[in-house]
């Protein structure tokens, strides 16, 4: 996988932003790294983690930190790419792996002398660590790793994020953070900035106003605006945004100052001629070619409308409404990601809608809460969650006085155009995209990584689109790098709900074993109760054959049935507390014993 890139800082800058986060220098900071042995574009993953990673990982939550917790964040850093490099750990696993050292940071950074997380301490660190890595011997990669052998992990890897997740006060912080006013983010561009400070006027998330902000900007772009055919035919700009947060936890909120932050005052949808941003919610597959294109009697299909803002207030309804059977959805809504033609083949022409390729514009914003996300992130086979980029709801720097709101921020957007139009691409973003296909195309990497690339150039798009150059310059190297950061915090929250799904899921796992145990332990005693009732009426049977005569336990065991004499202890013990039979200790052959009689 290609390393990513974060947003470029002056050495001043970067100086700056570390003192007044409270991370001094260290010797070993400006250390040379000398020339790379390996390069980071050859490494692969594992299989499946390797024991010693687990180990590490839950060794973090529990050991002691010594030399100062950068240092130690950087050691660990250094680690993980180790881990990369001899193909330890899972791809699959990185994001949890780096969760899990997170949330290690995160703990450390309240003990004294307390101080913030810087803005993307930890993913900066990651970074460092690629290039350290790739600049050790082989040898030294040995070392590094404890020269271990690759073995089968003895423990379960969610299991030990559970643990280790557990065992921390915090959950974990995001890694890559750009909530803060001194983040170079929101510092880079007049619209970053416009928009955090709306967002903070209005008391919601800068992110989450961000993602609704870049979703109705390319919802109000033409169709006709495509990008270039660098893997296979054309791309599109449609794109899907996922808001993360708990119930009631501001995706409303951001859905509204994401809508009023912008002035889309230049927009006409060049079909209806409407000058307001049709939006819509997301029911089932033809309903969002409805939105669209509609059966006209003799006329035919016609399509009516180019552009849609789809809304999805909760995204665990739409994916409920994809798994019933016979079910359109979320087929569509891939189909619609990549720009595809969407179309039905119903035997009834009011349904056989169709919509060619590239002749529409979607844009689609998700509410996904992190205990309900599940059957979005199952279908990561098919690549679903890396087509959303994941931005948090909620803020942890937010202030309590909130500052003047400034007026909405007027998009220039592109102008109409006939046919289509590509989208100049910067030759980094072409450049990296094909390097991953060509390794993907030789079995190298992983065919996910595709859709990750695409979904950071179409948010490299988006962002174009606020500054209000995509029609002139189109997709600059800034804008690339820009997309970077906010894939990697897409990437950190997307890891989070995975995250929190395993620990509701283990959980649920735990409960659910609790209560079969409990049911279990029910159904016995229920059983032992009839077992002790129909005892107890077979000694009662017993005993009144000789009523008011004494025998002994021996005596009754003779008389009942064997089906029986497993409850006959606790049966006579029932019947004296109860009043029913009279007991009484005797000597038996110098032995004690009982006897029992029927109360008369």
């Amino acid at each position: 996988m290609a390393q990513r890139r974060l947003a470029v800082l002056t050495l001043d800058q970067l100086t700056e932003t570390l003192d007044a986060y409270g991370v001094p220098e260290h010797t070993g900071d400006n250390e040379l790294l000398g020339d790379v042995v390996s390069d980071p574009h050859d490494w692969g993953w594992a299989a499946s983690t390797d024991a010693y990673v687990w180990a590490t990982v839950k060794g973090w939550a529990i050991e002691e930190v010594t030399g100062g917790r950068h240092q130690y964040l950087m050691r660990q850093a250094v680690r993980i790419a180790a881990m990369r490099r001899r193909r330890c750990l899972a791809e699959a696993d990185y994001a949890t792996v780096v969760a899990v050292l997170s949330a290690r940071m995160a703990e450390l950074v309240t003990l004294e002398p307390v101080r913030k997380l810087a803005p993307g301490e930890v993913a900066e660190a990651l970074a460092w660590g690629v290039a350290k890595a790739a600049r050790k011997s082989d040898d030294d990669i040995e070392a590094e790793l404890g020269h271990h052998s690759h073995g089968a992990a003895d423990l379960v890897g969610t299991e030990v994020v559970a643990d280790a997740l557990s065992r921390l006060q915090k959950p974990p912080s995001r890694p890559v953070q750009a909530d803060s006013p001194s983040d170079p983010l929101w510092d880079d561009r007049p619209v970053l900035r416009r928009v955090h400070d709306f967002a903070r006027a209005r008391m919601v998330a800068p992110l989450a106003v961000l993602g609704v902000a870049m979703a109705r900007a390319v919802a109000a772009v033409p169709p006709g605006y495509v990008l270039p055919p660098t893997i296979g035919g054309h791309g599109t700009l449609n794109q899907f945004i996922a808001l993360v947060g708990p119930s009631g936890g501001g995706k409303g909120a951001a859905l509204a100052a994401g809508d009023d932050v912008l002035d889309l005052s230049g927009f006409r949808d060049a079909l209806d001629g409407s000058p307001v941003l049709h939006t819509s919610d997301v029911g089932s597959g033809e309903g969002v070619v409805h939105q669209y294109a509609r059966y006209e009697g003799k006329d035919g299909v016609r399509q009516y409308r180019q552009s849609v803002l789809f809304n999805v207030p909760e995204i665990d309804q739409a994916t409920a409404v994809s798994s019933r059977q016979g079910s359109t959805l979320m087929a569509v809504l891939r189909k619609a990601y990549s720009g595809e033609a969407l179309s039905f083949a119903y035997a009834d022409p009011t349904k056989r809608l169709h919509l060619r390729a590239h002749a529409y514009r979607m844009a689609l914003v998700a509410g996904v809460q992190p205990g309900r996300a599940a059957a979005l992130l199952d279908d990561a086979d098919g690549g679903t969650p890396q087509r959303f980029l994941w931005l948090p709801v909620t803020d942890p720097t937010m202030p309590r006085e909130r500052p003047a709101q400034p007026k909405p921020w007027t998009v220039e957007l592109p102008p109409p155009v006939v046919g289509q139009k590509e989208i100049a691409v910067c030759t980094e973003a072409t450049g990296e995209i094909t390097e991953a296909h060509w390794r993907r195309s030789r079995g190298e990497g992983d065919a996910l990584d595709g859709h990750s690339l695409y979904t950071r150039l179409k948010v490299a798009a988006a962002l174009a689109v606020l500054d209000g150059h995509l029609g002139s310059k189109g997709v600059t190297d800034e804008d690339w790098q820009l997309a970077g950061v906010l894939m990697a915090i897409s990437d950190d929250t997307r890891a989070k709900v995975q995250a929190e799904l395993r620990r509701t899921s283990a959980q649920a796992n735990k409960a659910r074993a609790e209560a079969e145990a409990v049911r279990d332990i029910v159904r016995a005693d229920t059983v032992a109760d009839a077992g002790v009732q129909k005892a107890g009426r077979a000694v009662l049977t017993a005993l009144r054959k000789q009523a008011g005569e004494w025998r002994s336990t021996r005596e009754i065991r003779a008389a009942v049935a064997g089906r029986v004499k497993p409850h006959l202890a606790d049966a006579l013990d029932v019947l004296v507390r109860a009043g029913s039979v009279d007991v009484e200790q005797f000597d038996h052959n110098g032995q004690p014993g009982w006897r029992y009689r029927v109360r008369s």
